[in-house]
């Protein structure tokens, strides 16, 4: 759209911004006004609250007065004074006169009171379980000795204040001040609905004293407010109940060290923690804070419908600008969109041909043959890694040149050469190229095939080359098989027939000579069952059966023992020898498998000794293994030798003249280590000896499996 969508985003932008901003700030002078009244009504309950409580604590100050004009207030006076009092202020709970009672007038109080109608009335204290009990011996008691009204209150007739720490201490302070005094909030002794309430004491002396060792000693007593918060929160915000104006209230103690909480008056619907407004109250000497909430409600119904008009108003306002401009726009937006979507495509379609590009040559450099493609002219235009590897050129270096510039190899060269001129697919030749080995090229196969066009005209040659080294390998090595398996079974059998022809045919054999070629026939089938187990193993090996081995416990050291007397009955010219550690212990292994496995090692130990000498057979203890080795004193390996000695079919002398044998025993033999968990080896000196190590573990019948 170039420049002139730019125009209109701008102008929305820009447009929306001025709305948003005139909404907001709209919205924030909105709100600030409804927290200045929400503050103002806070403070308003709290100054009803506070005169509410005033208005409660004058009864006591106007009984006060009552005292200090009359010499004596008789238990009928108080009734009906307090009684007024009470009716004017429903608030109260009770009204009641607390006299200062010496403990040697203690008696003569409580047989005053039963003679006033009291019959039961004793001074008493309240234990630790609730329960009222006469109070202990002390100096002087405070006794609720008039109470009014009289029902409702009268568990707290004769309770000694002074027995409560909470009491006494506002008791104290009240006497030495000479000021109303309430207490933190408790619950009374007559409360049964758990809320809590708050007491409030005047001081009555005998005079004017002006000390505060003269109060104490002209102490008569005090007058007493009880009071319930709620009641009178709930008188005094009667007034104040308003629809939407739902506020939810707490009333704290901020006097008492752990800011007690007073009152909780909750609400149903969610408040505005941001509106919290706090507002303390002076309580008879102590403070008190209201802290006040508003609900969703309160909020939601003092805002008004003009902030959200003059935010509708501009957006409608910007949307119009912009559509103005986006019409006026709209031709040339529409014509650079239609440029920049044709360039759009075209980047695409370049783009996916280089991908296309990128992949084919990815595919091409990554095939493991050697890939060479020529053009028309027999330049190259393209070589793998693997045909840079073959060859020992770098593409970079003969790009675009002939290739038979390009290639050193001369026999290699002439083949490719003479391939491409003749143009055609399907052409195959064989070549070696030289090694660091000598002796030991790599065998390579190419076969070509033409570039085509759309049109059928050949643009090109592939020629790929393939080495075929281990295929030839492999089929040298199974014709070596085949012929050395045919020779192993022809051996025997011609014995075999020879003897058991002999046998059928001549019946004048003693029984010596009978005995003598029967034994000539055994060894040679047990040598035939030897060769035939073996070709079966490697087969059953090869096509995954493995082994099923079946451990059981045994010392190494005695099943050599019961080995060695065959081999030093068939070999005089070799000597053995076997060390084992003084404490043999035991390993857990397939005796069978195993004894196949040492009996493999121990004849390849002879038959490479042709000249005898000494094997050893050595058994040690290395960690958590096991560890037989077998050193003879024979021809040796070389190092090329010693790399294959595991392969199959592999012989290290496979002439006619070499040991017997299919080149597969030692194969066979490392499938049985690694079976029992172990691992084998072979260390070898050309010329003078091999030995031959593998290690098991110790003391586990752990790890059985068809290997």
């Amino acid at each position: 759209m170039g420049q002139s969508r730019w125009t209109v985003w701008i102008i929305a932008i820009i447009g929306a911004s001025v709305s948003l901003i005139a909404f907001y700030t709209a919205r924030n002078w909105e709100l600030n006004n409804i927290h200045e009244v929400f503050n103002e009504i806070s403070d308003d309950r709290a100054l009803v609250f506070e005169n509410a409580i005033e208005s409660n604590l004058e009864s006591i100050l106007s009984l006060n007065a009552f005292y200090e004009a009359s010499q004596f207030v008789s238990r009928e006076e108080f009734k009906i004074f307090a009684g007024t009092e009470i009716e004017h202020h429903t608030s109260i709970q009770a009204l009641e006169w607390i006299p200062r009672v010496p403990e040697d007038k203690r008696e003569v109080y409580e047989t005053k009171a039963r003679h006033e109608g009291l019959p039961e009335f004793r001074i008493t204290e309240m234990k630790a379980q609730g329960n009222m009990v006469p109070a202990g011996r002390r100096p002087e008691y405070f006794p609720v000795y008039y109470v009014e009204p009289l029902r409702g209150n009268e568990a707290a007739i004769g309770f000694d204040l002074a027995s409560n720490p909470t009491r006494l201490e506002t008791l104290k302070k009240a006497r030495d001040s000479g000021e109303m005094s309430a207490t933190a909030r408790i619950l009374p002794v007559q409360e049964t609905s758990k809320q809590y309430g708050f007491l409030v004491f005047q001081p009555v002396y005998s005079g004017n004293p002006a000390t505060v060792n003269e109060r104490r000693e002209n102490l008569l007593g005090y007058v007493l407010g009880a009071f319930r918060i709620g009641d009178i929160f709930e008188n005094a915000m009667r007034s104040k109940i308003e629809i939407g104006t739902e506020i939810r209230t707490e009333l704290f103690d901020e006097s008492s060290p752990a800011k007690d909480i007073l009152l909780n008056i909750s609400v149903t619907k969610p408040v505005v923690d941001s509106f919290m407004h706090r507002t303390t109250v002076a309580v008879a000497g102590r403070t008190w804070s209201m802290v006040s909430w508003p609900t969703d409600d309160f909020i939601s119904s003092r805002r008004s419908l003009q902030i959200y008009i003059i935010l509708v108003s501009g957006f409608l306002l910007t949307g119009a600008l912009s559509a103005f401009v986006w019409f006026q726009e709209r031709h040339h937006a529409d014509l650079e969109f239609t440029v920049q979507e044709r360039t759009r495509d075209a980047r695409k379609a370049l783009d996916d041909v280089e991908k296309a590009k990128e992949r084919i040559d990815g595919i091409l450099k990554s095939v493991s043959d050697g890939l060479i493609v020529t053009d028309i002219h027999n330049n190259i235009i393209l070589m793998n890694r693997a045909a840079e590897n073959l060859l020992n050129i770098q593409f970079n270096d003969v790009i675009n040149q002939p290739i038979d510039l390009a290639i050193e190899d001369k026999t290699l060269r002439e083949k490719v050469i003479e391939t491409l001129g003749k143009k055609t697919a399907g052409y195959e030749f064989n070549f070696k190229l030289p090694t660091n080995i000598p002796g030991n090229p790599k065998i390579m196969r190419g076969s070509t095939a033409v570039i085509l066009d759309k049109e059928g005209k050949q643009t090109g040659i592939v020629t790929i080359l393939h080495d075929i080294t281990r295929e030839r390998e492999v089929d040298r090595m199974k014709t070596e098989f085949i012929s050395t398996a045919a020779h192993e079974l022809r051996t025997p059998l011609t014995s075999i027939l020879g003897f058991s022809e002999i046998l059928t045919t001549r019946d004048n054999l003693n029984l010596e000579e009978r005995s003598k070629f029967l034994g000539y026939i055994n060894k040679q089938a047990a040598g035939l069952e030897r060769i035939i187990n073996d070709l079966l193993d490697i087969s059953r090996l090869e096509s995954g059966g493995g082994y099923k081995l079946d451990k059981v416990p045994c010392i190494a050291g005695d099943e050599i023992k019961q080995i060695l007397p065959f081999f030093e009955e068939i070999t005089k010219t070799h000597r053995f020898e076997l060390e084992c550690p003084p404490n043999d212990v035991h390993i857990f292994v397939d005796k069978d498998k195993m004894g196949q496995t040492l009996k493999n090692i121990i004849s390849n130990a002879v038959k490479y000794s042709p000249d005898g000498g000494l094997i050893r057979i050595t058994c040690e203890i290395k960690g958590n293994d096991y560890q037989i080795s077998v050193k003879d004193s024979g021809i040796g390996m070389t190092k090329e030798q010693l790399g294959k000695v595991f392969d199959k079919f592999y012989r290290v002398d496979s002439s006619d003249t070499a040991a017997e044998g299919t080149g597969l025993g030692m194969s066979i033999v490392k499938y049985i280590i690694e079976a029992h968990g172990g691992k084998i080896w072979v260390e070898s000196e050309y010329g003078k000896s091999t030995t031959v190590r593998f290690r098991l573990p110790i003391g586990t019948s752990k790890g059985d499996k068809s290997g």
